[in-house]
Order: structure tokens, then C-alpha cells, then sequence
């Protein structure tokens, strides 16, 4: 029930932020002169039957989808209980890869668990966006993990602890490290704390840990409907910041 749920809601999401591109998409500036010269003779119904038959499929409008989606936005994936889940003492035999650290600086052995649906996950974001793993793990033991999960290389950047901001003895990330328009930035972390200095750019995603009661995990499945969407809108936070207030 609560899968279902879940899908329900992306799906709510994903009809919402394509109603909103549209109208964003046929009252841009882009469209401002169409506008203005309709309006001089025509009332307000017939500037937007003109916008939604001639412009909406007209080379202008298609230039303009074609900007938006070969524009591609930045998306900042956290590793550790949100992508994969490790551990010193395996749960049980169906780990995927067993990494050897050296900590304080004694050698062990880690067990690393893939959440499920993760190749199918960074299969189809990593075709949508510019995809960074920001970690507070040490890259001793992530890079191999990273390099696990994704031998092809399609991840762009890698950020380790050295690169998050110390908080109250944990770690949080500030997105201004990747000096892109913060508009286009969105982060996936299991943390509040990790995504604290920028609220408005985060999708929040459940622990993951490899209980028992979490071998049917979709989260990362459900997803991406509302990922691909969102990959449309002008600023990610006009959507993402939603969450933010309080509809009271």
C-alpha cells in the first residue's frame, strides 16, 4: 500500500511540474512580443489559443525544449544509506562487494550492499543529468564503492569528507563547492543535516540500511518519474521548496 502510495504521489508531482512548464513555457519572455501584439486587438482567450496553436509548435517553441533539455542540470547523489549500505560484519551472504580499508591505520574488511533498483536508478540519471556523488565517507573506502557501482564511469565528480563544512561533530554539505547556478543543483541525502545550508535544493530519501523489512525497497524506483520531470523546470527550488512551507 505503501508503494503504491509513493507512485501515486511522484506521478501527482511529475502531472503537476508539466502543467507548470507549459505555462510557464507559453507566457516566457520568449513569447512576450506574441503577447503584446494580440492583445492590442484580441481579448485575453484569443492571445492564449494563438500561444497554445501557433507558438507552442512553432521552431521557436521547439528551440526553446530543445535548450531546456540539452542543458543538463546537476544531480548531487549522497553514497552511505542512501545508495548502498556498509557494514564490518556481512547481514547476510547476497553482499555485492567486500572492500578492504585501513582505518587508525589497521587493515578491515567491509561489506558493501547495493539498494535495490540502484543500477536501474543511475542508469536513467546519469542519461539525464550531470550526476556528482558527495560523501562524507573518507574516499579510501568510497572510491572503490563508487567505482563499483558505476564502471562505466558516468559519474561526473566525486566529494569526500575533505569537502563537507564540520557540524556539531557530523558533516553538512554546502552545494556552492560546485560553483554551478544553484537553480539547477538538487541533492539526494538520507540526512537533513547533510543538505541543512540548502533546504530548498534537497530531495529527502529514507535510511537505508539492509534490514529485512527493506529488501523490497523502491525508493530509488519512484523516483525517477518526478526526476525526469524535473530536469524541465527553470530553477529546481520553485518546485523542491514546496516542501519547505507550511500550507496550514
Amino acid at each position: 500500500m505503501n508503494f503504491l502510495f509513493s507512485v501515486l504521489k511522484q506521478l501527482f508531482q511529475l502531472i503537476y511540474i508539466w502543467f507548470w512548464e507549459i505555462f510557464r513555457l507559453l507566457f516566457e519572455d520568449e513569447f512576450s512580443d506574441t503577447i503584446e501584439s494580440e492583445s492590442k486587438t484580441s481579448n485575453n482567450n484569443r492571445v492564449v489559443n494563438k500561444l497554445f496553436h501557433d507558438n507552442l509548435w512553432s521552431p521557436k517553441a521547439r528551440n526553446y525544449l530543445l535548450r531546456r533539455y540539452s542543458q543538463k542540470k546537476l544531480l548531487i547523489l549522497d553514497l552511505d544509506e542512501t545508495l548502498v549500505h556498509s557494514t564490518p560484519q556481512p547481514i547476510d551472504s547476497h553482499f555485492q562487494i567486500k572492500i578492504k580499508v585501513f582505518l587508525d591505520p589497521k587493515p578491515c574488511y567491509l561489506y558493501v550492499y547495493k539498494r535495490p533498483y540502484l543500477d536501474i536508478f543511475l542508469k536513467h540519471v546519469c542519461e539525464w543529468y550531470d550526476v556528482a556523488i558527495f560523501t562524507a565517507s573518507l574516499n579510501e573506502y568510497a572510491d572503490p564503492v563508487i567505482d563499483f557501482i558505476d564502471p562505466e564511469k558516468k559519474i561526473k565528480q566525486r566529494l569526500f569528507r575533505d569537502k563537507c563544512t564540520p557540524l556539531n561533530n557530523t558533516y553538512t554539505k554546502n552545494l556552492n563547492i560546485f560553483k554551478r547556478d544553484l537553480s539547477s543543483c538538487i541533492i539526494i541525502d538520507n540526512s537533513p543535516i547533510a543538505y541543512s545550508m540548502n533546504p530548498q535544493n534537497a530531495i529527502p530519501i529514507t535510511t537505508w540500511m539492509n534490514y529485512q523489512d527493506q529488501k523490497k525497497d523502491a525508493s530509488l524506483l519512484v523516483l525517477l518519474p518526478f526526476l525526469e520531470a524535473l530536469r524541465t523546470v527553470n530553477d529546481v527550488r520553485s518546485i523542491l521548496g514546496f516542501r519547505l512551507k507550511n500550507f496550514n
